[in-house]
């Protein structure tokens, strides 16, 4: 048992504890120290009367006062969390077209708002099958215009819309044109050409758009074989005056 569970026990200050075992002798310096088994019922008959008995640690029932203050306080929170929640109503929404009354066999939603002359913002996506938001961009956009508003909706007129909507319908369907490819770079030495240099002046020294125009490839290309260590400058070279020899560039083509 360690000096502060014994204090908890005993409902005493932990010096307390540590006072008692230096007077027995024991060599104690923290409350984190073990008391000996021969020691605790020394300590416990000797032992201080506790500051608090056990009726002190129980908890106490709330007064009215705190139950009232307790009830106020949650109808404040709970009246801020339904103002929090609470929305204001929106408009209604705004449809023109007629309703069937069901007295013919069939009815077509599609013909019948093709037929009405104007046709508000739920009556288009009903038709389109598209969100109100699709329409709200489409009118930013330019794609399609209102003509007047009735109770905060769009109405516009059936037959531009139409008009308006097999556009939208053809860009959606329009392929992209073929990305442009760039031109291959052609060598500007042939193979057999760049051979016989090769055998010829293996010393001899390029720069690196020269080394360029001979493989067929980019200057940044040539860079990047620099860098990554597939080519390696002439000892000559300056930052700004790379310089490659031809022995090191057709080392390098034939192994790329």
């Amino acid at each position: 048992m360690r000096v502060w569970e014994l204090a908890e026990q005993l409902r005493i200050p932990a010096l307390a504890v540590i006072d008692l075992l230096r007077a027995e002798g024991e060599h104690v310096t923290s409350h984190l120290n073990h008391v000996p088994g021969t020691l605790v019922h020394v300590v416990i008959a000797n032992a201080p009367r506790p500051s608090k008995t056990d009726a002190d640690y129980e908890p106490q029932p709330p007064t009215k006062a705190e139950l009232a203050e307790w009830a106020r306080w949650r109808a404040e929170r709970d009246a801020e969390t339904r103002r929090m929640r609470r929305r204001r109503p929106g408009p209604r929404p705004v449809t023109l077209s007629q309703h069937w009354d069901g007295d013919d066999d069939y009815y077509d939603p599609d013909e019948d708002f093709r037929r009405q002359d104007e046709a508000s913002t739920r009556d288009i996506t009903f038709y389109a099958g598209v969100k109100a938001a699709t329409v709200r961009q489409w009118v930013k956009r330019g794609y399609i215009t209102p003509i007047r508003k009735e109770r905060g909706s769009h109405v516009f007129n059936t037959n531009d819309f139409l008009t308006a909507l097999n556009a939208i319908q053809r860009r959606r369907s329009y392929s992209a044109r073929p990305r442009r490819r760039r031109a291959i770079r052609q060598p500007a030495m042939a193979n057999n050409q760049f051979e016989k240099l090769h055998r010829v002046y293996p010393n001899h020294l390029l720069t690196l758009t020269q080394a360029a125009d001979i493989a067929g490839l980019a200057p940044a290309t040539i860079r990047s074989w620099i860098r990554r260590g597939h080519l390696k400058p002439h000892p000559s070279s300056r930052p700004r005056a790379t310089k490659v020899t031809v022995a090191a560039l057709h080392n390098a083509i034939h192994r790329r």
